[in-house]
């Protein structure tokens, strides 16, 4: 540890000196004041003040925050339009690799690691317009071993290589799949529909769709069924596609073509005749009942398929004749005799007839092997199978969804953000012109496919507001059905197989159902102009109408008549401004999120006739910057204006580009994405419709290139020659200052050019994705179709980036403190939404691979779950605390406080909302059951500790270590609720009796705009024995609770199995009625084990409470603290619940002074503890900081001696160290340069020390700030953070008054460090003695930032966060302004540390031991050896999505004085 040496008078160090011990270092002078007492010199700390009874104290209240000061009120959500470049070759291959191997993972629409098998006779009754058909599909069987299978079963990793189109991955990552058939219980997927000859065929196509080829070695690897591999003989086997249908052929080489499958028929049933059911059709007639039928030739019926057979026998003569028959169906001919079609009647022999006719029943021939009857096999696949609630197409991926009605639909990214942006969709009309010849007549660009608006139930205003449920949502949200015309189309026609009453319309419909929605099955453009689809889409965004050349031919009566040229889907020629409804024309949209997805390929073909520059009519030239994009990438000197109306000049800093593409079929969509993306595209130079500017409104452009024919897979192909690579680079690159990694930028259109160091230098980095290191290189907005899960990945990130939603940073919580290789971790953290003010909780699963990458998967979101209740009314557990103890929340209880319909509604009944309740006020409308969560942090309570020791506990933990696991929440809908840990599901809610009288705010519209808190605190789960038994009986576990800024209260229940939670399992309610100096709890309540005997060693649990803020406030009940102290309560957790709180039998309070000068203009408070515990787990000291920036001791046991204090004896006087006979003193106080005293919100961590004559010190690190009301939003106050050296002193005038005597140390700001000079630690008694020091400290440095959340003690480095608020920006399109989370880490003894910097706030960070990358060095002569641990801080914007640091510590033998001096060897390890 080179910081903490003596000071030497030059850099020369002695070597006796460079070898002094942590215990010499630190050693005091001056130790002999340790029985201080009445001759103790009286220090003039502060003047304390003392108020009379009967009325407040006139301290200023603090006003918290109603509202979460880290969440845009009003906040404009993103916009996206995606812009599909649906040309033939993007229905190309997703696996190109022309042999198969299950030792590669496939994925697709079929799980990589289930078997199927082949329906060939599905029993279902078709819906309107299919038929039996239509249901012929693979079904899922059962789990693969190695994605091999036996018997009679496909592998679906097998067919997903066999089939699937890229086009699939596409889809599945967007809506879950296109769904061919869609029932609430039957879910089929079905490939994209490949071209057989319009324009192209894709059998065997090298380009487009290859040969593919399974060998016969390793059993076919275990890729088929068995009649296959028999039938096949040991000869490979051959696969091709085309349309919706598979084949397969056993030789030694590939054939066919699109109108010849002759050769592909391995699989297929036997064309012999087969038989199916017979019945009578007509007994004794006297007439031939064949009316209707065809005879058929010469006592044979010849045909392929299946028809229907009537077999005749007549008998008697003329005048007599008696006809008897039967029907039924036939596959591929029969003879015809009574043997093949009597059906085993006995009838009379006579002449014999059979007739035919189509059959139209649901009869299908058995087929061999799970093979088919058709000469094919659909590419279809049933996917997300339940057996009753139990899903059993579970994948890693999580591609399906539990609704309300019980079953599950596959969704995708759309489905997960549908309440964060808003969708439109463009695409191609089907004119085969070619757009780039000369003179050509080719429909210009795109047009819309679908408006722009929200997919999802929900609707939001302008401002982001919920504003009701959507009349055009896409899916069905009882279901997950997709509805089959949102928008009410009823003028273009489609096909029957796309919907039933022959009309489609909507977003997800047209990306999943392009090439089967028109005339021809299976037809895709054949020339894409991507650049003019871009430019068009801008358009839209601008507010424009469509170029007159994209709609021309079919915007007149009597054109397109036959829908051809829409290809059976709407386009629309006119349309409704993405960004009207009222918005105004002079607010500021330079934080709205605009943006543009491009999935296509770049073998284009756009034409060189964009419209021309008109600025004041706001129509841009798309060649003009085109060519500067070019300049840029040639490195030729040009100029141009940026955005700002600068002139700039082009310049790369890597070079000439000279493969960059300029041609005029390649390159316009460059310039049209650098233009949009650098340039307001309503800006105020559009003149001629002033009202249509929307200033700042920018675009950022997507782009995912389906890689055709592989053209783009050598990256020194696609970087130099590639146009959506380039205009991902020029139009995606990161041009925003508060960007969330806080990742280099550009304002002014160079992305060459890194703005944020100070001067501006070079930096390709502003270009490229500096976030995920498997990407590095690639610009930040271009994907590339290549791996499925990377296509999955990819169309998440997009819609992430572009979507925006507030995290709470209040702390997370985990099912373990470590992670390693092999086994998951899972992390609960907390989401709002002030759109509307809904919550959710969701559980995420950390997993390290080998090597060393951290991924995160959602495991399940609250939220979700809550809203596939189908009768949440009465299916869920929810209990009130009331005056007397508690009862159900329920609408046959009768509240003084609430009607039967308000708790109904609060209970789910969502059937009133939007209704009239009272006046003008109406039911509040929910988007989601969950309320807000902000400020209460989640806690995980799993099996009991194993860290707990007494009578009873291991039978404790035995009936109770597999209970079931659960997170808990409080949230700002009055409840605090319990979750399984493991899927989500709501366990319990609970209602404190101090929400009752405001519950019914939450029922009224108004409500959303005055948001209040509710179960707003923070909570904490323990084990704690509470009876006296001394057997597994007394052992409960407990969860305290505070209501933070929703009320003056705390509560206690018994969770001991939260799965049985009822009325009776509420402990207690302690509120400001019970003791009038309880405040606002918005710190972390401790649940803790104290010695109450000072003679004999007996423990009692209880919690132990700060009082908060607030506490001199009036409350409702008339109640206030008559002095504004702030105090410490000690709570017992076993008071009966009918007890009454009485002070000093069953709760004690701790009280602090408070300083009269200072009260005449701060608030006063205390919210935050740190325990320091003994051998049996019983609290020794207590280190605490309060609002005045004293940091306070209390110690129950004297340190350094066996007296303890008994509960008589628990007040502030006797139990400071530092004290006069009357007067207790702090063992700190923090001021910042100018001696102003800064607030301590958070809790203190103490570090033990070495021990320094027997005597046990600590080393107590603080930070001073707080963001808890609104003004702290703009305070430009200094904060600091310190570390102060606690040596036992009982010395008042060694009490640490101000920074004065402790070490300066400093925070670089860009080199983002801490640095703290080397000093000596002891204990001045004057701030002139600087030959040692009492501490060090540091100020933040930038003005307002302060220390926000716990700071977490690891080893003996501190790790914190520090928030850098954002005011609040313009109104209208943009909400609150970016804030900045810092992460500092620090080492307590040196003061040496580093962080890092997010521009957005974070919770603490959740910190995981790598148990996979702890090494241990080789032991010394000693036995002595260092132990590394390693530590993992999950941040998906970090390399490998993880931050790390280590700790080391010596192991091994130690000696007695080795282990009293622990931190000194630790030290060592730590040099």
């Amino acid at each position: 540890m080179r910081n903490i040496k003596p000071i030497m008078p030059s850099k020369s160090i002695h070597p006796f000196s460079a070898q002094r011990t942590w215990f010499s270092r630190l050693r005091p002078q001056g130790l002999r004041g340790w029985l201080a007492g009445a001759g103790l010199a009286a220090m003039a700390l502060a003047s304390f003040m003392v108020v009379g009874a009967g009325s407040p104290p006139t301290i200023p209240v603090l006003p918290l925050a109603t509202e979460p000061l880290f969440g845009a009120s009003t906040n404009e959500k993103p916009a996206m339009a995606l812009a599909l470049s649906v040309e033939f070759p993007t229905v190309g291959a997703q696996y190109r690799d022309a042999t198969y191997s299950p030792a590669n993972e496939y994925l697709g629409y079929y799980d990589a690691e289930a078997c199927y098998t082949y329906n060939n006779a599905p029993t279902e009754t078709p819906r309107t317009g299919l038929t039996i058909q239509d249901y012929k599909r693979f079904d899922r069987t059962g789990a693969a071993t190695a994605r091999k299978c036996t018997g009679e079963q496909f592998s679906g990793n097998f067919l997903n290589w066999a089939s699937s189109s890229a086009m699939d991955m596409m889809r599945m990552a967007l809506s879950g799949g296109d769904r061919y058939i869609d029932e609430a219980n039957l879910t089929i997927l079905q490939r994209a529909v490949l071209p057989a000859g319009v324009p192209s065929c894709f059998w065997n196509s090298g380009s487009y769709f290859p040969a593919k080829q399974l060998a016969s070695t390793d059993g076919y690897s275990g890729a088929v069924p068995a009649s296959m591999r028999t039938a096949a003989a040991s000869q490979n086997i051959w696969v091709a596609n085309k349309l919706n249908q598979i084949y397969f052929r056993a030789a030694a080489s590939s054939t066919g073509t699109c109108s010849d499958s002759s050769g592909y028929t391995l699989g297929s049933a036997s064309t012999a005749s087969v038989v199916g059911p017979r019945g009578d059709y007509i007994s004794n007639s006297t007439t031939n009942p064949n009316s209707g039928w065809t005879l058929c030739d010469n006592d044979v019926c010849s045909f392929s398929g299946v028809s229907d057979v009537l077999y005749v026998e007549r008998t008697g003569g003329s005048g007599s004749r008696r006809y008897t028959s039967t029907t039924g169906p036939v596959a591929n001919g029969v003879t015809c005799n009574k043997a093949n079609l009597g059906g085993g009647n006995s009838f009379p022999d006579g002449t014999i007839f059979c007739y035919t006719r189509t059959y139209s029943g649901s009869w299908t021939p058995p087929a061999p092997g799970g093979g088919n009857t058709d000469g094919f096999f659909y590419s279809r696949v049933q996917v997300c199978n339940s057996s009753g609630s139990t899903l059993q197409d579970v994948r890693d991926y999580g591609l399906c969804k539990k609704y309300p009605n019980g079953y599950f639909k596959p969704t995708g990214a759309i489905q997960k953000y549908s309440d964060q942006l808003r969708l439109a969709a463009f695409g191609y009309l089907m004119d085969q012109t070619d757009p780039k010849t000369t003179g050509s007549t080719a429909s210009f660009g795109g047009v819309l496919r679908a408006p722009m608006k929200y997919v999802g139930d929900k609707l939001f205003d302008i401002s982001g507001q919920y504003s009701g449920n959507n009349p055009k949502a896409e899916w069905d949200q009882n279901t997950g059905q997709f509805i089959e015309n949102p928008e009410g189309n009823t003028t273009v026609q489609t096909t029957a197989n796309v919907s039933s009453t022959g009309y489609s319309s909507g977003v997800i419909n047209y990306l999943n159902k392009f090439g089967r929605t028109g005339p021809t099955f299976g037809r895709y453009k054949q020339f894409d102009p991507v650049g003019e689809l871009h430019y068009e889409t801008v358009r839209y965004l601008q507010g424009l109408a469509p170029t007159p050349g994209a709609i021309s031919k079919f915007d007149s009566a009597g054109e397109d008549t036959n829908f051809a040229l829409r290809d059976g889907y709407p386009a629309y020629t006119s349309w409704a401004d993405p960004y009207g409804d009222g918005r105004s024309a002079t607010a500021d949209y330079s934080c709205v999120k605009s943006n543009i997805v491009v999935v296509g390929d770049i073998y284009t073909h756009d034409g060189n006739r964009f419209p021309a520059k008109d600025l004041a009519n706001n129509v841009f030239d798309a060649t003009e910057w085109r060519n500067v994009v070019v300049n840029f990438e040639k490195n030729t000197t040009s100029t141009y204006v940026d955005g700002q109306g600068t002139n700039r000049t082009t310049a790369n800093p890597n070079g000439a580009n000279a493969s960059v593409p300029n041609s005029n079929d390649r390159s316009k969509l460059m310039g049209s994405a650098y233009w949009s993306h650098t340039h307001d595209i309503r800006g105020t130079s559009w003149t001629s419709a002033a009202d249509k500017q929307r200033p700042g409104l920018r675009v950022k452009t997507f782009l995912f290139d389906v890689n055709e024919n592989s053209g783009s897979t050598a990256y020194s192909n696609r970087s130099t020659n590639n146009q959506f690579f380039m205009a991902a680079k020029y139009g995606g690159f990161e041009n925003d200052p508060s960007n969330l990694g806080g990742n280099p930028y550009n304002t002014y259109g160079n992305p060459f050019i890194d703005e944020k160091t100070n001067p501006d230098t070079n930096s390709n980095k502003v270009w490229q994705d500096v976030d995920t290191p498997a990407r590095a290189n690639e610009a930040s907005t271009y994907y590339l179709q290549s791996s499925a899960r990377d296509v999955l990945k990819a169309f998440d990130d997009i819609f992430n980036r572009a979507s925006t939603k507030a995290r709470s940073i209040a702390k997370r919580s985990s099912n373990s403190t470590s992670i390693k290789v092999g086994s998951a971790t899972v992390a609960y953290g907390a989401k709002f939404d002030t759109g509307d003010w809904s919550g959710d909780v969701e559980a995420n699963e950390y997993a390290l691979a080998t090597d060393g990458t951290l991924t995160e998967t959602l495991k399940w979101s609250a939220a979700t779950q809550l809203g596939n209740l189908t009768t949440p009314v009465t299916s869920r557990n929810i209990v009130i605390g009331t005056s007397t103890g508690a009862v159900d929340f329920s609408p046959a209880t009768t509240f003084s406080f609430l009607t039967a319909d308000e708790v109904s509604y609060l209970r789910g009944d969502r059937s009133r909302e939007g209704q009239a309740k009272d006046g003008s006020i109406t039911w509040r409308k929910r988007s989601a059951l969950l309320g807000d969560v902000v400020n209460s942090g989640v806690v995980y309570s799993g099996a009991p500790s194993r860290q707990i020791t007494g009578d009873g506990y291991k039978d404790f933990y035995d009936d109770n270590k597999s209970r079931t696991s659960a997170v808990f929440v409080g949230a700002n809908d009055g409840m605090l609720h319990a979750f399984n840990a493991s899927t989500g599901d709501e366990l319990f809610a609970f209602i404190p009796q101090t929400m009752a009288p405001k519950l019914a705010s939450l029922t009224q519209s108004t409500y959303t705009s005055g948001h209040q808190n509710f179960v707003d605190g923070l909570l904490a789960v323990r084990e704690v024995a509470l009876g006296t038994t001394k057997t597994k009986a007394d052992w409960k576990t407990v969860l305290l609770g505070a209501n933070g800024g929703g009320a003056r209260s705390v509560f206690a229940l018994d969770v001991t199995n939260p799965s049985a939670f009822d009325a009776s399992k509420v402990l207690w309610e302690f509120t400001s009625a019970d003791d009038a100096d309880l405040g606002y709890v918005i710190g972390q309540p401790q649940i803790l084990k104290m010695r109450t005997s000072a003679t004999d060693p007996t423990y009692k649990w209880f919690a132990l409470v700060a009082s908060g803020v607030n506490n001199y406030m009036t409350d409702a009940g008339g109640n206030f603290s008559t002095t504004g102290k702030p105090a410490l309560f000690l709570l017992s957790l076993d008071k009966e619940s009918t007890a009454s709180w009485a002070l000093n039998t069953n709760y004690y309070k701790i009280s602090l002074p408070v300083d009269s000068t200072l009260a005449s203009t701060r608030p006063t408070g205390l919210a935050n503890f740190t325990p320091i515990l003994g051998a049996s787990g019983e609290v020794r000291e207590i280190f605490m900081g309060d609002y005045y920036g004293n940091l306070w001791n209390l110690q129950f046991n004297t340190r350094g001696t066996s007296d303890w204090k008994a509960p008589a004896d628990w007040s502030l006087l006797n139990l400071s160290p530092l004290k006069t006979t009357t007067e207790a003193y702090p063992l700190y106080i923090a001021k910042d340069t100018s001696g102003t005293r800064q607030v301590i919100n958070e809790a203190p961590v103490a570090l033990s020390g070495p021990m320094v004559e027997q005597m046990e010190t600590f080393f107590i690190f603080a930070g001073t700030g707080k963001f808890n009301e609104a003004a702290d939003k703009t305070s430009t106050n200094t904060n600091s953070i310190f570390a102060v050296y606690d040596n036992g002193t009982t010395r008042a005038d060694e009490a640490i008054t101000g920074r004065g005597r402790l070490k300066g140390g400093t925070i670089d700001a860009t080199a983002k460090t801490v640095t703290v000079a080397d000093f000596v630690w002891g204990r001045p008694k004057l701030d002139t003695d600087t030959t040692k020091r009492a501490g060090w400290f540091a100020d933040l440095p930038v003005a307002g930032e302060r220390m926000v959340g716990v700071v977490q003690l690891v080893g003996r480095k501190a790790v914190f966060n520090t928030i850098i608020p954002a005011a609040a920006g313009a109104s209208g399109g943009c909400g609150a302004g970016s804030s900045t989370t810092n992460t500092y880490i620090v080492d307590i003894p040196s003061g040496a540390g580093t962080f890092t910097s997010k521009l957005v706030l974070e919770p603490p960070s959740l910190i995981l031991l790598n148990e996979s990358d702890t090494t241990v060095s080789t032991s010394d002569p000693t036995g002595r050896s260092v132990r590394t641990k390693k530590y993992i801080i999950p941040d998906p914007t970090a390399p490998g999505g993880k931050r790390e640091f280590t700790d080391k510590e010596l192991v091994g033998r130690l000696s007695w004085r080795q282990i009293n001096n622990y931190l000194d060897l630790k030290n060592k390890a730590n040099p």
